[in-house]
């Protein structure tokens, strides 16, 4: 299933691409080709190292960290956001035990695996030609960021009022 999954979306957007960048791909091949070659970047090495080591001592977790440094801004903006919304949520309901049933964060769960097979759907249409790779907005312009303006408050609405849900 995780096979054919990764093949359409290689066949519809190519990897690489602006609409599916590959960053793991990449750092795995200047590592694999640095040790092989034995020109592995040392000094960017170890000043991550340190850079990592620096964020562990401050108490902020060192992987956490790498990955907020490592990942582009665009994919760490939601988690960021959805970071903010469960601290709104729980420091407003006090100390209490992490819960796996909580509904806030059932409800996000929810929110990122619609969106993983919609994305898969998307891809599934665009490999079979039913759908253009690319096409203009519906909403071009201002009309368009205040509409996702508008849908990202409701949403963060949303998850803030299942988590307080919980919190009661």
């Amino acid at each position: 299933m995780v096979a054919g999954t990764v093949l359409l979306l290689g066949a519809a957007y190519g990897f690489g691409t602006k609409e599916l960048p590959a960053p793991q791909a990449m750092l795995m091949k200047t590592i694999i080709e640095g040790v092989l070659a034995g020109k592995l970047p040392w000094g960017l090495v170890l000043s991550g190292s340190g850079i990592s080591l620096a964020a562990s001592l401050c108490g902020v977790s060192g992987l956490a960290f790498s990955i907020g440094v490592y990942l582009p801004l665009a994919s760490m903006a939601p988690v960021f956001v959805g970071g903010c919304l469960s601290a709104l949520v729980a420091k407003r309901a006090g100390p209490g035990p992490a819960d796996d049933s909580n509904p806030g964060i059932l409800a996000a769960s929810g929110i990122v695996a619609g969106e993983g097979l919609a994305g898969v759907l998307v891809a599934a249409l665009v490999g079979l030609k039913w759908a253009p790779k690319e096409m203009a907005p519906r909403l071009a312009g201002d009309a368009g960021l205040l509409a996702g303006a508008v849908v990202l408050l409701l949403v963060s609405a949303f998850l803030v009022r299942a988590g307080k849900r919980s919190a009661a």
